[in-house]
């Protein structure tokens, strides 16, 4: 089973961080003012990457290795994104807000959806945990977009 330390009020938490990156609540936007982006990840695949400073899973059942980038979403995209596909995980999973400023890897918005152009952020490369600003615990069922 995963920890995760500092439960704040929304189910968020922090993560263990590295000296100079926020607390939640301490930093309100980026300091360039970019939007936040999300990603959903596995509770242990978290913690793993905590211990490494690096996370590398693409999306569900893809490596980095294997899709060139990270996908990502944006604030409005990510409940949808859980709905559609992460419906039959019947664990919790982890919502990773990250700070786009931080990034260590380039951030490239790509469309995600030809049919009605909707883009999405991917991060081309590895994401380093002090880019995740806050986690937030997300309990199944995961087939509805409300969060």
């Amino acid at each position: 089973m995963h920890s995760l330390p500092e439960t704040y009020p929304g189910g968020w938490t922090t993560n263990r961080r590295p000296p100079g990156v926020p607390r939640p609540g301490e930093a309100r936007g980026s300091v360039r003012g970019m939007p936040r982006i999300y990603h959903l990840a596995d509770p242990d695949e978290w913690t793993g990457a905590l211990s490494t400073g690096s996370y590398q899973r693409s999306t569900r059942g893809l490596m980095l290795a294997d899709e060139g980038f990270i996908h990502c979403s944006d604030e409005h995209q990510w409940p949808r994104v859980r709905a559609a596909f992460y419906a039959d995980v019947e664990g919790e999973l982890v919502l990773l807000e990250v700070d786009p400023d931080l990034l260590e890897a380039p951030l490239v918005r790509e469309l995600g959806d030809r049919a009605t152009g909707e883009k999405f952020p991917h991060v081309y490369g590895p994401l380093n945990v002090s880019a995740v600003v806050r986690t937030r615990i997300l309990h199944p069922p995961h087939d509805t977009p409300v969060s």
